[in-house]
């Protein structure tokens, strides 16, 4: 089958050290870090969806991460997120050797910054400072955004053009406790130079195109009382105007820790699905709250197709929420 395979994680807020024993009262507040038993439940829900896919052994996985890659943007803990997307943890010795990461090449993984990531490690006392913003992650930690990849299937029927957002980028001031979103005016201006020149360029007959965006916060979430979590809501239409005008299939999404897919109205009988993954491994492990997101680009009768799948944990592993994909529409 032509298809594309993409697991879908966000908010795994890795902490300082692989094993991560933080002190128990910080584990129970948005700034904990990464659970190591979620981590090593992870390779065998991913064994699962490469089996719900019927990935042949020859099929590449892809991964997105949509934003909060480390639990305060400390330069400890971008080299434990990265070693685990990059490569694997050896957690014996002894045979049989447990071990866990998911061991991506740059090529087949994506990741844009979340609110989280550009705090720099900073605090006031015991409490981190929430940083707006903050450059020196680029390109130390994250390829400059915005950022465009084109993933392929192996008989190269589907071009796949992920485009990445840093929706942080925007923000005014220093602090950013309400954790809002914004993007900046060169990141939605460089994002329709991209789409400009892309359809200057039409694909090879018998190539499919299809697109998507990934960012951090959601265009959908409606708000948390004082604590806002929102994109504003010039951001959020900015990016509903280039969904409209350049045919964009969905918007991938993280940043409320919650797992949720929303089919938003742009206007002009035209739709923008967005597909929210839950924080996929900040502990504690609690079921119902950790998850992923599985996605398939195919083709079905010669036109592409987006299906969805969901996994969310359970008492001791994530498990798949649905028998069948939950959502799937002609692109």
């Amino acid at each position: 089958m032509e298809q594309i395979a993409i697991v879908h994680m966000s908010d795994v807020h890795f902490g300082p050290s692989v094993v991560n024993n933080n002190l128990s009262w910080i584990n129970k507040t948005g700034w904990a870090g990464h659970d190591l038993l979620l981590c090593t439940g992870l390779n065998n829900a991913l064994s699962d969806m490469r089996a719900f896919f019927e990935l042949s052994t020859d099929e590449e996985l892809h991964a997105l991460v949509s934003g909060d890659l480390t639990s305060e943007g400390s330069p400890s803990e971008f080299p434990v997120a990265h070693t685990f997307l990059r490569a694997f943890w050896r957690l014996r010795r002894d045979i049989p050797m447990k071990s866990t990461g998911v061991d991506l090449s740059d090529d087949r993984l994506g990741i844009v910054p979340g609110n989280h990531d550009h705090w720099n490690g900073q605090h006031l006392g015991p409490v981190p400072i929430p940083q707006s913003y903050n450059k020196s992650i680029f390109p130390k930690h994250f390829r400059p955004t915005p950022w465009k990849k084109v993933w392929k299937d192996m008989k190269g029927q589907i071009e796949l053009e992920i485009y990445g957002l840093d929706s942080n980028s925007g923000l005014a001031g220093n602090i950013n406790i309400r954790a809002m979103g914004s993007f900046s005016n060169y990141e939605v201006q460089q994002l329709e130079a991209w789409l400009n020149e892309s359809d200057q360029q039409p694909a090879n007959p018998g190539v499919h195109r299809v697109r998507a965006i990934v960012t951090h916060h959601s265009p959908s979430y409606t708000g948390a009382g004082p604590l806002g979590l929102m994109l504003d809501a010039n951001s959020r239409q900015k990016l509903y105007d280039i969904a409209l005008k350049y045919g964009i299939a969905c918007v991938l999404t993280g940043h409320v820790h919650d797992s949720a897919y929303v089919k938003i109205d742009i206007g002009q009988g035209k739709f923008l699905w967005e597909f929210r993954s839950a924080t996929t491994l900040q502990g504690t492990p609690k079921p119902g709250v950790q998850g992923f997101l599985g996605h398939r680009i195919w083709l079905k009768s010669d036109q592409p197709w987006w299906s969805m799948c969901r996994y969310s944990w359970g008492s001791h592993a994530f498990f798949r929420k649905e028998k069948a994909f939950c959502v799937e529409f002609q692109t």
